[in-house]
């Protein structure tokens, strides 16, 4: 503010200052020699005193700029520096960011601010290292020599030298262009290093040779970095960019922001409480306190996180997704299992496929779609979040859970199992090439025990990422179809409900002990697709028998002995009363396949005895 007033009423600059922070002979004798911030402020209090010109004298805390590194206060002074215009400049600047696509979009509107709020860069700095500005300075005037003849002289003499090095070691004489060589005057070189803002906001001129695109295009496909960067590289960046080619640099921005402790607070050196990836991956010299969790398991922590915020770290959050990844390994075992052996003779077309398995296909189609959307938009989160709800809410607590009746008891060679296998399969590919960009470690662990089944289906190529990404079909996308499954759904966690009454009642102890009756209105929407998939049901409900009956007038029959469940199930734009009974089967607990279709104890029911005699039998 004081510089921009002085500005204002054409006051000269005025900083009697040294470069050791004591006051120059410009602020009189009595001044001169002291420390400004200690005796230098204590002798100016007192000359004000003495003049009976201090009205007010008191201690008080207020915001003052200091050095992190010393923990000291830092003195501002006005010296001569350099600086670039950049008023003409900063419109074109915001301009061209109107096609690249940024991440957050809040990051947008903040770095516009920072661009359109500045006219001038300062691009000189007072340090001992750095790229030096190249400028030779008159020894009488201190008038600078900066001509483009002078500028190009010095630029060819230290690339011919061996880099920036030779500004500090050749002596002026080298450096000055042979035409001011006679004209009398004697040079100095400019002690001024280039602000390092410049050196990496340039550093987009090193992609010139490598991007293939055309002159009005950005070099970089993305940059990415810190949201303190919108007043720093980004912001260097794209106002170089501008000046010299008219055109952003980077095609994509993406914004993270900072890592916290458990507690919320910044993690920093000077607070103790950082947490290196190493420790994380490794863990400590104690197991058992500061366990070693993997790179998988860090990738999967920060590829689960909204990046775009400020995220907490620590052991309690580690540990949590200890959890979440032995559930994606156990659902990857799951399917390698039930692969073993699988080859292209035994896939069923996608025609032939029951209708739970084509649903299954369906919301793997939804779920491949949500995560390359959500890895295109730089959402990682979102991707792994599709993850975690497909394994946990469409694998694990449903397909699996169904399918496992058809995968262990029925015949090897039956369109049963080899429809679950076939549609594993699907499943398996598609899931481990999303696992990748995340959990790579054990996506090609994955990769690497499905050799002999891909091989069998034509696939050499060495690493999961030389696969295509999405290998999932756009037959699969049946919308009405899902629409009866999500009713389906309703309905087994209706009949789940009457199930766990009788356990609890210890009329059943397992869910293939109980049958069901599911009364519904005969005529409503939902009653018609109930009656064509009856046959499903038994295995949706994980029951050994379900039936569907017409919920009429004369309600429900007598259920002596049974458990009973009404709630109103909302399906097709409806909302459809049903009623589910849950009573005890009277057959018995097949030894094979555990459900009760066996009309003796201990004895084979009808679909494992034909399995068992269609099964060669060893000597």
């Amino acid at each position: 503010e004081d510089y921009e007033l002085g500005l204002a009423h054409g006051i000269d600059v005025y900083s009697p200052i040294g470069d050791c922070g004591r006051f120059t002979s410009h602020a009189g004798a009595a001044l001169e020699g002291k420390d400004v911030l200690s005796e230098g402020n204590n002798a100016v209090i007192d000359m004000l005193a003495a003049m009976n010109a201090l009205l007010f004298k008191a201690d008080f805390t207020h915001s003052y700029p200091y050095d992190w590194r010393t923990n000291k206060p830092i003195i501002q002074r006005a010296t001569p520096q350099w600086f670039a215009d950049v008023k003409d400049l900063k419109n074109t600047a915001c301009e061209s960011l109107e096609s690249v696509n940024i991440i957050p979009d809040s990051g947008r509107r903040r770095l516009e601010s920072f661009v359109r709020s500045r006219s001038e860069w300062c691009i000189s700095r007072q340090r001992v290292w750095g790229v030096p500005i190249p400028v030779l300075y008159n020894a009488q005037s201190g008038e600078p020599l900066l001509t483009a003849e002078s500028i190009d002289h010095i630029i060819d003499t230290v690339r011919a030298n061996g880099g920036t090095d030779a500004w500090w070691t050749l002596p002026v004489a080298a450096l000055v262009h042979p035409q001011y060589c006679a004209n009398g005057e004697t040079y100095v070189k400019g002690t001024d290093t280039m602000d390092v803002w410049f050196d990496s906001g340039t550093s987009w001129k090193l992609l010139e040779k490598r991007a293939k695109t055309d002159e009005k295009s950005a070099f970089a496909d993305l940059y990415l970095e810190g949201s303190d960067q919108h007043r720093g590289w980004f912001q260097s960046s794209l106002l170089t960019s501008n000046a010299v080619r008219g055109v952003a640099p980077y095609k994509a921005l993406v914004t993270h922001g900072f890592t916290l402790d458990e507690q919320g607070r910044k993690m920093a050196k000077s607070i103790g409480n950082t947490l290196a990836p190493s420790l994380v991956i490794a863990g400590g010299k104690d197991k058992v306190a500061e366990p070693a969790y993997g790179v998988d398991l860090l990738r999967l922590v920060v590829g689960s996180t909204d990046y775009t915020q400020d995220v907490s770290f620590g052991p309690t959050i580690f540990a949590s997704f200890g959890d979440t990844i032995r559930k994606i390994r156990s659902t990857v075992r799951f399917m390698l299992g039930n692969l073993d052996g699988f080859t292209p003779e035994m896939a069923v077309p996608y025609a032939q496929l029951p209708a739970i398995d084509r649903y299954m296909l369906h919301e793997l189609y939804h779920f491949k779609k949500s995560a390359t959307a959500a890895f295109s938009k730089y959402e990682f989160f979102r991707a792994t979040q599709a993850l975690n709800y497909f394994t946990n809410t469409a694998l694990s607590a449903f397909y699996f859970d169904v399918c496992k009746d058809r995968l262990y008891a029925s015949s090897p060679s039956s369109i049963e199992r080899r429809s679950a296998q076939t549609v594993l399969r699907h499943i398996l590919i598609n899931y481990t090439t999303t696992l990748a960009p995340v959990t790579c470690h054990l996506a090609e662990e994955t990769w690497e025990f499905s050799k002999a089944m891909r091989a069998e289906f034509g696939s050499e190529v060495f690493s999961v990422f030389q696969e295509p990404w999405d290998q999932t079909d756009d037959a699969w996308h049946s919308p009405t179809l899902a629409e009866d499954w999500v009713a389906l759904r309703k309905i087994r966690s209706l009949a789940n409900r009457a199930i766990e009454a009788a356990r609890k009642s210890k009329l059943v102890g397992s869910s293939l002990e109980a049958e069901l009756d599911i009364y519904v209105p005969a005529e409503s929407r939902l009653g018609r697709m109930l009656k064509s998939h009856e046959r499903d049901l038994s295995q949706v409900c994980i029951t050994s028998r379900a039936s569907v009956h017409d919920l009429g007038d004369s309600g429900v029959a007598a259920t002596d002995g049974a458990f009973e469940q009404t709630d109103v199930v909302a399906a097709f734009g409806k909302e459809t009363k049903t009623t589910i009974v849950c009573r005890r089967s009277p057959l018995h607990k097949c030894p094979r396949c555990w459900n009760f279709h066996s009309v003796a104890d201990s004895t084979l029911c009808g679909r494992c005895d034909d399995v068992m005699a269609s099964l060669p039998q060893q000597q």
